[in-house]
Formats: structure tokens, sequence, C-alpha cells
């Protein structure tokens, strides 16, 4: 076994674990560092270099940042398990085909804190970045989506989704149109959905969530969780969301709980329209 790669499976059941896995892959920035246009200024200056934690975040003396977790090739076939890009998308189709299931659990680290009311105000928990001086708001696109039980057909549905908070309790969310997450919103067009945020989960979940599984290669749902679970060597680690009928991953180090709500449509800041960038979400 490749020296580099010992450990791996035990490493990639949380963030945490995979960030000491990686030693010196990973920076970790003392200084303060601004959410807004700072953080994503540093991000840049990461391109293909390791990744970074920001320890001190301005305003949010109890939330790290972590950036470039992706930025570059090899890191990412390490945290795989793999050598080469080839060997990186066999894995993956590998793992959709054949599945680990998740593993239930009564007790939870993404459960320790819970929120729930106004105690439960995002812009006070989560160090939303802003990218330009031209953004039309304060977007979050860092948690992974995941929908379960009917509305996924009985498996999991993983993705990430752009997120504009409206409110303390209100945000929108911008689908791919003909993406899996766009197929469930129609089916169920006058239910509210179910729905957990889970917010920097182990690797292999953000994986599955960012990556894009085809529609027309996969025109139906598939257990994109067990497929995180195949690619970390084991079952991840669900928990029952507390105020909404979904499940949570346990080892997030956040999780929002609500619901996607179809039939209410909204646009996307009068600014970004402006720009000619986002649109009906």
């Amino acid at each position: 076994m490749n020296d580099k790669n010992s450990g791996r499976e035990a490493a990639l059941k949380d963030l945490r674990s995979t960030l000491d896995w990686l030693g010196d892959d990973v920076r970790y920035l003392d200084a303060e560092v601004d959410p807004v246009l700072e953080a994503t200024a540093i991000n840049k200056a990461f391109d293909d270099g390791p990744a970074f934690v920001a320890e001190n975040v301005t305003g949010f003396p109890d939330a790290r940042l972590i950036a470039s977790l992706w930025g570059r090739r090899d890191r990412l076939h390490r945290m795989m398990g793999v050598e080469t890009p080839r060997e990186a998308t066999l894995k993956v189709i590998d793992a959709v085909n054949n599945p680990i299931a998740p593993l239930e659990v009564a007790d939870a680290p993404c459960q320790e804190v819970v929120d729930i009311g106004p105690a439960a105000n995002p812009y006070t928990t989560l160090p939303m970045v802003q990218h330009t001086g031209m953004d039309g708001g304060r977007f979050f696109g860092s948690g992974v989506h995941m929908l379960s039980g009917k509305y996924a057909d009985g498996l999991s549905q993983l993705s990430f989704y752009r997120m504009s908070f409206r409110g303390r309790d209100y945000a929108s969310i911008n689908m791919v149109p003909g993406g899996h997450g766009d197929q469930i919103a129609n089916k169920y067009y006058n239910e509210k959905i179910p729905c957990t945020i889970n917010i920097s989960p182990p690797p292999m979940v953000e994986l599955m969530g960012a990556g894009s599984l085809n529609p027309v290669v996969f025109p139906t749902a598939v257990d994109e969780l067990g497929a995180a679970g195949a690619l970390q060597g084991s079952p991840v680690e669900i928990v029952k969301a507390k105020t909404v009928d979904a499940y949570a991953v346990a080892n997030a180090e956040y999780v929002v709980e609500g619901y996607i709500v179809p039939s209410e449509r909204v646009w996307e800041t009068a600014e970004a329209e402006e720009l000619g960038v986002q649109g009906q979400a």
C-alpha cells in the first residue's frame, strides 16, 4: 500500500480527520480573515496549492472556513485512493453500481449544539462569503442538500445548490434545470419536501454532492449517499433530523434543516439579474 494512502478509510469518516491525515497539504491561517471579499481572494491565491483553514473569521468566533480542498488533482486522487483520472472515473462508476448503505446512529456530532426558532440564525452562525463588490447578495453554496425517502425513490440525492438567504428562516435555492433535484421538485411540485443541508460533511459525501451524475446518463435517481460510502470504504453515518422528516449526515460540521417548496418562485436579486448571471429560483 502507498504510504500516503495509509489510514485513508479511517481518515475519511469526517472532515477533521481528513485534514489531519493530509498533513502538510493543509495550511492553517491564524491571521483574521474577513468572509467579505478577503476569504475568496485568499482562496484564489491558493489555486493549485494546499487546502487552507482560516482559524480566525471576522465576526464568527466559533467558526472556521476551509477552502481549496478539491483544488488540486493529486489531492483528489489521494482522497479517492487512486493514481489517475481514469481510475477516479471508474471508481465512481463502481461506487454507484455497488453502494454501501448508510448507517443510522442515535447520537451525532452534528447535533451536539441545536438551535431552533429565533436562536437559529444563518447570518450569525454561518460565515457566508462575498466574492465581489458587485454580488447581488450573500450567496451560500457550501452545503450538501440531501433528499431521501420517497422523494429519492427510497434512495438518496446529494447536491450543492446556490442559496440566497432572504431572512432568518427563508432562502431561495437555484437548481440545475433537468437535474435530479429539479426532477424531484417538479414531481412533488405541490408538496413541501423535507431536506437537510450538510455543511462540511465527510469528503466523499461532498464529492458526490459536487459531482454531476448527468441525468442523460443516469436518468433516474441513484443512491448517492451509498456511493459516498463505497468511495470512503465504510457506511456514511446518518442521524434523524430534529425538525423535519429527513436524515442528516452525522459527521457534518453544521446541518440546516428545512423544506424545499417548489411552488414558490422568486428572482435572485435585482443586482444579480442586471449582471445576467442569476435567474429564477
